[in-house]
């Protein structure tokens, strides 16, 4: 399983994420368009994925909408890296659906580590609570 999707139409974009993504030693598998990207996660599963909105095939809005549909992908870390000016109200429909909003002009190699690294630590984290429930329980001071 790939631990992150990367759904993007840039081939620039595509280049300088994976190998941000690969210098952290994450396993990144990419997807040109919306369409191939629900396929490729159907699938595959990730951990994390960072979609654009601006996609060839399904939009990215639409791709968000599709995973969250889905009862037991509820829980599964979505970023947008987008160049797209947000309104308020797409802005308000993203904050209620993805886990973070980045935007590519302002993408760093350290903000981009720093929210990958911290949505997959969190994630793993919750994994392991399902997988060992008295473990958590242990683990947070509950009795």
């Amino acid at each position: 399983m790939p631990e992150v999707l990367l759904i993007d139409h840039s081939p620039t974009a595509l280049n300088l994420l994976v190998r941000r993504l690969r210098d952290l030693g994450l396993e990144t598998v990419v997807a040109r368009d919306g369409t191939t990207g629900l396929a490729i996660y159907m699938d595959a599963r990730p951990a994390l994925t960072l979609v654009d909105l601006m996609l060839p095939g399904i939009s990215g809005f639409d791709f968000i909408e599709e995973i969250r549909r889905n009862p037991l992908w509820q829980d599964v870390p979505l970023v947008v890296i987008t160049a797209k000016d947000l309104t308020d109200a797409e802005r308000e429909w993203l904050n209620a659906r993805v886990k973070a909003i980045v935007r590519k002009n302002g993408l760093s190699r350290e903000a981009l580590a720093d929210c990958v690294v911290a949505l997959l630590q969190d994630q793993r984290g919750r994994s392991a609570a399902e997988a060992s429930p008295a473990v958590a329980a242990a683990g947070t001071g509950a009795t």
